[in-house]
């Protein structure tokens, strides 16, 4: 992440200060890319998460983008050789990624013509995790209980964004978003179900696990109470970031 920023940095004040420069046709008017987005991949560490996305140019300025996907989180291991939690395979381990934003460029200092240069817009993205685990319990290498664990993570969040997208030869793009600051709603919610006696203790490393695997739960269970079933909801200032590799047709 922060190479990205870094590398973004960079770009960004070479642009500027390169002055405006009067755009011209070199690309062919392809108005459509599709695009693979790694990030999901990265964020869960998990192979079967992934993104395409698709970018449809509407004016000389202006396009609109949006991008979809599925989520799986890493599965949940212990987070100690002394836990008294064990967790079994997953029964349901799915989710989504849903995003679209609009793309004003700035055709007075970009040399080329759009999706070509710096960019600017609105976005808004959601974000929604769903997982269901089997667990077992055990007091002195002695199973005291077995049950499921069901957990639900969600997340909105809108802001504004920059970005450049760079066109290669005539076709390939490369689409990085460097900026991106916004205000995200989050909701996420927990329960134990089966022969669970919830003592705090176990509570707390299956609380242990999930921050583990899911980047935002330790924000979602900051100062709240250790039960089997709770709920949260708050909202917070969030980022975007993210590279993306397309194909112009």
């Amino acid at each position: 992440m922060k190479i990205i920023l870094m590398l973004s940095a960079c770009f960004c004040f070479s642009f500027v200060a390169s002055g405006q420069i009067k755009v011209e046709d070199h690309h062919k008017p392809f108005k459509n890319t599709v695009r693979i987005n790694p990030m999901p991949t990265l964020f869960t560490a998990n192979v079967n998460s992934f993104a395409v996305g698709y970018e449809r140019v509407l004016t000389k300025r202006i396009s609109v983008s949006s991008n979809i996907g599925h989520l799986q989180l890493p599965k949940l291991i212990n987070t100690g050789s002394d836990s008294p939690i064990q967790f079994g395979g997953g029964k349901k381990n799915t989710g989504f990624i849903a995003s679209l934003d609009v793309r004003f460029y700035f055709i007075d200092r970009n040399k080329y013509a759009i999706p070509d240069g710096l960019y600017w817009g609105p976005y808004t993205t959601y974000y929604l995790f769903n997982n269901t685990s089997d667990i077992t319990i055990k007091e002195n290498n002695v199973i005291s209980g077995q049950g499921e664990l069901n957990t639900r993570f969600s997340a909105l969040m809108a802001g504004v964004q920059i970005g450049y997208q760079f066109v290669l030869g005539k076709r390939w793009t490369i689409d990085l978003i460097f900026f991106g600051p916004g205000i995200g709603f989050y909701k996420g919610a927990v329960s134990l179900s089966g022969d669970v006696d919830g003592k705090e203790e176990d509570i707390e490393a299956i609380y242990d696990a999930l921050i583990g695997v899911f980047p935002g739960a330790a924000k979602l269970f900051e100062n709240q109470e250790i039960s089997k079933s709770g709920k949260v909801d708050f909202r917070s200032l969030g980022f975007r970031s993210l590279v993306q590799f397309g194909f112009r047709f």
